[in-house]
């Protein structure tokens, strides 16, 4: 690839956004421009032809949430481009140019933040093997809850493990509220490529013509997000851009709470009810039951845990042999407005909200939203046995609230 191909490729996609962009608002959008020793080695694949894997990893923006639509007519701007994931408009570009073979593997799920991530990422991103990781959900950590920073750190420690090339992406709101505040130091600790659509586009102050709402860009919303790693990636190709080391595997953690989460994985209830979960038995199923039929969740089946009335509000018992950190993932309905549960772990009450969720749009017309708990349940010094009992109240007659899984680690 030439500087002039590469900078045509630029240059038309600017220019068919019709927006006030230039180069200057991609250079922007480098916050971290990072090691580039992994992409380095996966440029010299692609210039070869080989086959490769990219597995963009995120929430509701990865998945593609309103890729599919051009901006309000009420603003009078028409689209000029094919509706396109952001991931997928940068493979399409690196198979163009360079005809390569590219797998691709989209492990988005709505409303992703790092807690979920860290848990999920050996499950949905890291057995594909992948080649480069894309890794999105600025919108859904939050600065106010402090040891998302902590559980950002341990996925940017799994990437680096692992040994794939990775590029960190921060999206943002209409407002430019993101965390990437508080993933900017994480980043900076490890040298990590990091990249900011916040940066580049939401100071345009034309955001209204890149997202339908205040977080999910559209169609031409998601052309530039990808605009913006092809950007990267002609930089690191045509400026001969070299890193002599690869990411040191051992540095000292920017967060001490980062380490917990080695080995953190998502644990349906019904695989621990089955007996296939070693080290995890039910001892009683107390006021609780199976639901009958699957729930898909999160784009994967469930089988639920409802609190039966009937007699009586007795607790769900589980005895794990070792764990250190603990959240519950939970289903609620739209007629819901309580999380219906609470827990006691080694026999003391868990103090905060431990079935606090997420906040979906609840007016969707589905049968359900879905949301999983943001505040820790417990977290130990070291690893132990614990004895984990989950207890209904009256708040859940109508069963709207069900219980789907451990986040253990």
């Amino acid at each position: 690839m030439t500087k002039e191909q590469f900078d045509k490729y630029i240059n038309n996609i600017i220019e068919k956004s019709t927006l006030n962009i230039t180069k200057e608002h991609l250079e922007k959008g480098i916050f971290n421009f990072g090691n580039t020793f992994r992409i380095e080695k996966l440029i010299e694949k692609i210039i070869n032809k080989e086959e490769i894997t990219i597995c963009s990893f995120g929430g509701s923006i990865t998945r593609g949430a309103s890729h599919h639509l051009a901006p309000k007519e009420e603003y009078g701007l028409s689209c000029n481009f094919e509706p396109k994931r952001y991931h997928d408009v940068v493979c399409d570009f690196l198979e163009e140019i360079f005809g390569c073979k590219i797998t691709r593997v989209n492990a988005g799920i709505g409303a992703t933040d790092s807690v979920l991530a860290t848990h999920r990422i050996d499950e949905d991103v890291l057995k594909y093997n992948p080649d480069l990781v894309i890794n999105e959900w600025c919108c859904n950590d939050s600065k106010e809850i402090p040891f998302k920073q902590g559980t950002y750190e341990s996925v940017v420690r799994k990437l680096i493990d692992n040994g794939c090339a990775f590029i960190l992406y921060s999206f943002g709101e209409k407002d430019g509220t993101s965390s990437q505040i508080l993933h900017e130091p994480i980043s900076r600790h490890y040298d990590a490529p990091h990249l900011s659509y916040r940066d580049a586009f939401i100071s345009l102050n034309e955001y209204q013509y890149l997202s339908n709402d205040r977080v999910h860009p559209n169609t031409t919303g998601h052309t530039l997000a990808g605009l913006l790693i092809i950007y990267y990636i002609g930089k690191v190709i045509l400026e001969n851009t070299h890193s002599e080391k690869d990411f040191e595997k051992n540095i000292t953690p920017f967060c001490e709470d980062s380490t917990s989460y080695d080995g953190a994985r998502v644990i349906r209830f019904k695989d621990i009810y089955d007996e296939k979960i070693e080290g995890m038995k039910i001892t009683s199923m107390g006021s609780f039951e199976i639901d009958k039929e699957v729930s898909t969740f999160a784009y994967r089946e469930y089988y639920g845990f409802s609190a039966d009335y009937k007699e009586k509000y007795e607790p769900l018992v589980i005895e794990v042999d070792s764990m250190k950190t603990l959240f519950f993932q939970i289903f609620r309905s739209n007629q819901s407005k309580d999380t219906s549960f609470y827990a006691e772990i080694n026999g003391e009450k868990v103090e905060k909200p431990t079935f606090t969720c997420q906040h979906g749009n609840d007016n969707r017309q589905i049968e359900f939203s879905y949301h999983w708990a943001t505040e820790r349940a417990v977290k130990f010094d070291k690893v132990q046995k614990a004895t984990i009992k989950i207890y209904p109240t009256n708040k859940n007659k109508e069963k709207c609230v069900k219980l789907f899984a451990l986040l253990i680690s």
